[in-house]
């Protein structure tokens, strides 16, 4: 599953420059996504299947990975939030900007565990 920020955030570097961020978590081992038939059949019957498949391959030691990308966009001025694109895109959450430059990766994250029930 992907994981893109809906929020925008501004950064400041030691030196006092400011940029605008988006964060966007990608899996290591792709996407794969269910028609609308199959998802009625396997919601329908097991609402948690997406759970139960994570658990079930964290179990069996096929550990899912994700990076961690920041994008960035340099502020131009003072702007208003209709003037940054990270911020005015039409679906920002589901999509990078369109500046594949100004995408950097950060860090790679593995579950190696299923956590356990707290309450």
């Amino acid at each position: 599953m992907e994981g893109f920020g809906v929020h925008t955030y501004k950064l400041i570097n030691a030196q006092g420059k400011e940029v605008y961020v988006k964060f966007h978590w990608l899996p290591t081992c792709g996407v794969r996504c269910l028609t609308d038939d199959q998802a009625v059949v396997v919601g329908g019957k097991d609402h948690s299947h997406a759970t139960r498949d994570l658990t079930e391959a964290i179990d069996k030691g096929e550990f899912p990975e994700w990076k961690l990308f920041i994008q960035t966009m340099e502020i131009q001025g003072k702007v208003g939030h209709r003037a940054v694109p990270l911020l005015r895109a039409p679906c920002p959450m589901f999509s990078f900007h369109s500046h594949k430059d100004d995408v950097h990766e950060l860090l790679q994250m593995s579950t190696t565990t299923n956590s356990t029930p707290w309450m």
